[in-house]
């Protein structure tokens, strides 16, 4: 009697085991991935805020004039907050030299994936995206001056703020922050992922610090 074909006797065992194992780890891959989604945006958005302070000092090292760092009286959320470091142009002041693409711009209301799941906060949704979790002021080394005066400075209030970078020292002549918490639907959760970026006063250093989501302990970037 000839065997039957294997369209008749369907699957074995072991290949149903092999694929629920792939589906599995599949599952869990995926689950890992979009869980940290919005801890990566946070440390997305970090780095392009940092590059653009960084590329201001640079800017005050090349010409040996002073450069301020401007940020804009808008909305993360809206898509009118921006953070301006470029060079002043000494003919025309206020005037800036280089490219509007340098300036680094809310992309929230146009769906950029980072900042829609990460933006810059102010105090209430900094304080919201703690939870549990200690303040960073209460954190070494940011439990001292001139951290303190920095951490009490954050640059995101709805209104104009401007910060001096010294083209003779190339320092930052007054120390800030800047806050960059997770987002759902445009909006800070509890406990959520955190990530700071302070720049004390009279230093030439800009320091990152991040809290990964649902945890308390905060480390040095």
């Amino acid at each position: 009697m000839p065997l039957p074909s294997r369209k008749n006797r369907g699957y074995s065992l072991i290949e149903l085991l092999v694929v629920l194992a792939i589906v599995g780890i599949l599952a869990i891959v995926s689950v890992f991935m979009l869980g940290d989604r919005r801890g990566n945006a946070v440390r997305g958005v970090m780095d392009e805020l940092e590059g653009v302070v960084l590329a201001a000092q640079r800017n005050a090292m090349a010409t040996g004039t002073d450069v301020t760092l401007e940020t804009s009286a808008g909305t993360w959320v809206a898509g009118t907050w921006s953070l301006d470091g470029r060079q002043t142009d000494p003919l025309n002041p206020p005037a800036r030299l280089g490219s509007s693409s340098e300036i680094f711009i809310s992309h929230f209301n146009q769906g950029q994936r980072d900042h829609m799941h990460a933006g810059v906060v102010g105090a209430d949704d900094y304080a919201t995206a703690l939870g549990s979790a200690s303040a960073l002021a209460s954190v070494p080394p940011c439990d001292v001056e001139p951290f303190h005066s920095a951490l009490a400075n954050n640059l995101y209030t709805g209104a104009v703020q401007k910060i001096t970078i010294s083209g003779l020292t190339k320092r930052f002549n007054t120390g800030f922050c800047i806050v960059v918490a997770g987002l759902r639907g445009g909006a800070v959760g509890a406990s959520g992922p955190v990530g700071v970026i302070v720049v004390p006063a009279n230093m030439a250093n800009v320091f990152k610090f991040y809290k990964r989501e649902g945890e308390t302990q905060w480390k040095r970037l």
